[in-house]
């Protein structure tokens, strides 16, 4: 089984991984603005990435890549800033990668994204990663009282730390 993590800096994932990056340490040294990637069509079984697709200069050309190099029924997870963190826009991030924007590649506008290319992502699930200060602070509110973890992290902003966007690679039929 190939998988890589990709932006997964000096130490990367670990065993089972091959980490794609532009430092010294990592086992494909590559600018993942340069693409394509070296990496050939339909060779990797897994995707991880977490906190690199910000860095990036185009979201949009980091997703095709993805689907490109990814075999149908790869898993991806792409974990990033939500757009409302306190981190989102810090220096180094190049964009701002949101709920919706997968949605839209994924289930709304899939054709703009992947049309006239073989593979394409779609997206399985959303799972919040909770901001430390932020989501405690609404948990303890009485405002609050009633709401379940779901509900303060989809409805008020800055509670969420990150986004883990769950995806799957299938044929692209558009």
């Amino acid at each position: 089984m190939f998988r890589i993590e990709l932006g997964g800096g000096a130490k990367g994932r670990g065993p089972g991984w091959v980490n794609v990056d532009l430092c010294p340490e990592a086992e494909i040294q590559h600018d993942l603005n340069v693409l394509p990637w070296p990496l050939a069509d339909a060779s990797v079984d897994a995707v991880y990435s977490s906190h690199c697709i910000e860095h990036v200069k185009c979201p949009i050309s980091f997703l095709r890549e993805i689907a490109r190099i990814c075999k149908t029924g790869a898993e991806v997870e792409i974990r990033c800033p939500d757009p409302f963190a306190e981190m989102a826009m810090c220096a180094g991030h190049e964009s701002v990668v949101s709920i919706m924007m997968l949605r839209h590649a994924s289930e709304i506008f899939p054709a703009s994204y992947f049309g006239g290319r073989p593979r394409r992502l779609r997206l399985a699930r959303v799972v919040a990663g909770p901001d430390s200060f932020w989501f405690p602070q609404a948990r303890n509110n009485p405002l609050f009282r009633g709401w379940t973890d779901d509900d303060i992290l989809t409805w008020l902003p800055r509670t969420r730390h990150e986004n883990q966007f769950h995806l799957t690679v299938e044929p692209c039929t558009l």
